[in-house]
Formats: structure tokens, sequence, C-alpha cells
């Protein structure tokens, strides 16, 4: 037996070899000995240098090498990775890496476009960015930009963009973007267009009176409709209407307030529904809504509406019984808080008691003064008389039904024709009166009935079966009650 002393074991003789180590010869086992891979001189196991994959070097090759920082074996020469300062062979730059194809730049962050170019994240963050149009990589400096913040190659930017006959920008085409009619006018001038037509608030135009050829009548009814929705729209909606009404700003709806030139009610009949029926079909059409969210106010000519008659209507209108108030915020289609809040029918938001308010009137009457006295405490009250040239009905929830809307233009008409009779004023004997003369009010008639608020067997309203918690019936759910 044998001694080696580089592993420190025994072996039979006839297994070591003579190895010459610093000048002396030395018997060692072959296990203890590999070959170098560069100069294949045969060196000690413990004194070459060793990769991942068992190959070895010598002390004199070893500096002329170098070890890939992710196989970890040696190579001659290695890449660096900027973005992560790695060194790696050819073999893992193939598989793990790829060059930015904007900053030169071995990476391993990177994204790549629809023809496989590359761009390292430092240039995603600087100088590169993507054309949203084709969906390829582009340097800052040909980017195009568009008026509504497009970023287009310049490819795009000449295929894809219209420009606006008006303006002149720039917009991308891309299929959710509409030009007016085929013309090349951008969504803005669309807009700026069609809220021309919108007045400020207190545009007052000279009064074009609308009635049937033939009428001699001093009756005029003027209507507010106040709807929610795109003022987009407005022009178009404006020219289905025409000229018997324009439009306003109005701070409480965010929308428009349709507002009517006055019009008789043969008018309103006979030419006007039909015409606003389009309209409101025009808006259903543009997820308009209405209901619960805005008003409809009915103004009248003062000189159709004596202190006799209004007198008869403060008793029929302003009510102290809670069920009485009830009936009215039925037929207002409001919910409570509104109609007292814009459109109060409590006797408690008269300037006066209805009793001194009836002895006022009578004093004028009597002494044949011209006389319209102001009702209420402030102009939210359900008759409000404070305008100069009409006496205005505020009590009604807006809509875009037009049954409902008539229905409405029906319980100021039957109310003005009621006040004109001897019958004693009160809300009964009104309701009677409507199914009186339910052919000549029959929107209002079928609603009184559909909504319970009228029982025309016992010519009555005491079969009301109110739940004052309840406010359903004001229809709130419906967009278009």
């Amino acid at each position: 037996m044998s001694y080696c002393q580089f592993s420190k074991q025994f072996y039979p003789a006839c297994e070591l070899v003579v190895f010459i180590h610093e000048g002396k010869k030395m018997l060692v086992h072959p296990s203890q000995l590999v070959v170098c891979m560069d100069c294949h001189e045969t060196v000690l196991k413990q004194e070459a240098h060793c990769d991942s994959r068992d190959n070895y070097l010598c002390d004199d090759c070893e500096p002329f090498w170098k070890v890939c920082d992710d196989c970890g074996e040696f190579c001659k020469h290695t890449i660096l990775i900027s973005d992560c300062d790695k060194e790696v062979c050819q073999s893992c730059l193939e598989d793990n890496y790829r060059r930015c194809d904007f900053c030169g730049e071995f990476v391993s962050d990177y994204e790549t476009d629809r023809d496989d170019n590359v761009a390292c994240r430092s240039c995603l963050r600087s100088n590169v960015r993507r054309c949203e149009g084709c969906e390829r990589f582009v340097h800052d400096d040909d980017i195009n930009w568009t008026s509504d913040d497009y970023r287009l190659c310049e490819r795009c930017f000449q295929e894809y963009t219209i420009t606006c006959d008006v303006c002149g920008d720039v917009y991308y085409y891309d299929e959710d973007f509409e030009f007016d009619d085929g013309d090349n006018i951008c969504p803005r001038c669309q807009e700026e267009e069609q809220t021309k037509c919108i007045h400020e608030y207190r545009y007052k135009p000279v009064p074009n009176k609308k009635m049937v050829p033939g009428e001699n009548t001093n009756e005029y009814f003027g209507f507010e409709i106040e709807v929610c929705g795109s003022q987009t729209y407005a022009k178009d909606f404006k020219t289905i209407i025409g000229d018997d009404i324009y439009l306003k700003q109005d701070g409480s709806v965010d929308g428009f307030e349709i507002v009517t030139h006055p019009m008789t009610r043969d008018y309103f009949y006979e030419e006007f529904i039909a015409k606003l029926k389009a309209g409101m079909k025009f808006l259903i059409s543009k997820r308009f809504s209405a209901h619960n969210k805005a008003g409809i106010h009915i103004h009248v000519s003062s000189e159709a509406i004596n202190a006799h008659m209004l007198k008869r209507m403060i008793d029929v209108v302003y009510q102290s019984n809670y069920q009485n108030r009830e009936i009215w915020r039925k037929i207002s289609q409001r919910t409570i808080d509104n109609l007292e809040g814009w459109a109060s029918v409590n006797p408690g938001s008269l300037r006066d008691t209805k009793a001194k308010l009836k002895r006022t009137v009578d004093f004028h009457e009597n002494n044949g003064w011209n006389f319209k006295p102001t009702l209420g405490k402030k102009r939210y009250t359900a008759i409000n008389t404070e305008n100069s040239q009409t006496v205005e009905f505020r009590i009604f929830n807006s809509n875009l039904r037009i049954d409902r809307i008539v229905k409405n233009a029906q319980v100021i008409f039957s109310l003005i024709d009621f006040s004109k009779i001897k019958t004693t004023p009160t809300l009964g004997n009104y309701l009677r009166f409507v199914f009186a003369h339910k052919d000549k009010y029959r929107e209002l008639a079928d609603f009184l009935l559909e909504k319970n608020i009228y029982n025309p067997n016992k010519g009555d309203y005491s079969q009301l079966v109110f739940d004052f918690n309840s406010e359903d019936d004001n229809e709130r759910g419906i967009e278009c009650a």
C-alpha cells in the first residue's frame, strides 16, 4: 500500500501515478488530477479553478478566462447586461437577453412591439413611445401628437387622422370617433355649434305669439320644461321643434330648459303637441331624463286670469288638510320635499292668510282696480304672481312623456275653466268638474283614475288609500313616467 498525500489515503501501489509537483516527484491518485481546459496541462485538482460544469483551469490560464454570471461556466468573452450589471456568455445572452433597438444596450427588462422591435425600460421611460395606432415603437422625435392626445408614428398620422374643417385641429380616427354627418367637424366644434342655441338664463326674446288662424283670445300659455342630458344635442332638438321654442341655461339641471313662446290652447293641441312629441322621442333616444330631476312651469297671460278667478284658484290649490295636499302632490308627481321646496301648496307659504288675501282681492275687484296680489312669501309657491306679464304655475315634476306633459297643461286649463263658474271652489268640486268634462281633459282624467285620486262611481275622492311613508306613486323609479 502507498500513501497519497493529496487525498490523505492509502491505495494499492499499482493505482498511483507519478506526478511532479514543485520539482518533486510524488505518488498521486488519479482522482486528484485534472486537465486544464485551455493549455491541457495536468494539474492538481485542489490547485485548479473549477466552473459550474466541472471544467478546470490552471493558475496560468485562469486570468485569461471569465465566468458567466448566469450559467457559471468559463468563457473567453462575456457581454455586459447594462440594466442588471451582469456579465454573461454568448449562449446565455441569446437565451435570456435582448439588445435595445434604441440605445443599443443588452438588457434583461424590455418590451417588444408587433414587429418584435425591442425597447428597454430606460428608453421607454425617457424617449421611446408606442404608437397608439399601429402599436410599434417610435422615438420621441418621430412622434406626432393629435388634438385628442393620441401619439402616432408618421405613417399612422398620415393615414388615420382627420383635420377639422372648422378649427384645424387634427384627430385620430377610430371606431369611436364621429364627425358630423360625414363633414370634417370635430366633436368640440360640433358641441360648440350645438350649444350656440342655448341662451343664458336671463335671456328673454320678444314674445312670438302662436295661434291658429281665426283665433281671437287674450289667453296664452308658456311652458318651461327642464330636461337633463348632454347639451351636444341641443341644436338637433331645436331643429325638430322649430321656432315655437328657445333653449336656456338653467343652473338647477344638468342639461337645458325648453321655453315656449306664448301659445293658445288650440295651437297647443293642433300644432305644438306633435312637434314636442317628436322632440321628446329624440331626447329619450339620446338618454335624456327629467322625472325627479327637474320641473315644468306653466305661465298664463295675466289678462286671462282676473282677481275673481285667482281668488277661487287659491281655495282649490292651497290646502290645509294633509290628505288634500297629498292629492296635489300626486297630481304634481313630485316628492313631498320637492313640492314644499319649489312649489308649496300649503297655505302657510302664502304671504297672508287665505281669508285676508280674498278680502284684499274683493276690495280691489269691487273698486274696479286692475290688481294682481303677490301670493307667496317667496316665488317658490304653487302659484307665483311676481312676474309682470304672467301668472306662473310651478307645481309639476318634469317629464319626457308627452301624455304627462299634456296632463300638466290640462290641470291649468281646467283650473282656469273651473275658476270662471260659480260652483263653490273646493278641491272636491274641482275634481268633479274635471270628470264632468273628461272628454276635454282626457289625459288628466286618465291620470286621476290611474293614480286612484278620484272615484267616478262615487263622484268624490273618498276612496283614496294613502301610505304617507311611500312616494312610489310619483313614479320616481321611471325616468319618463
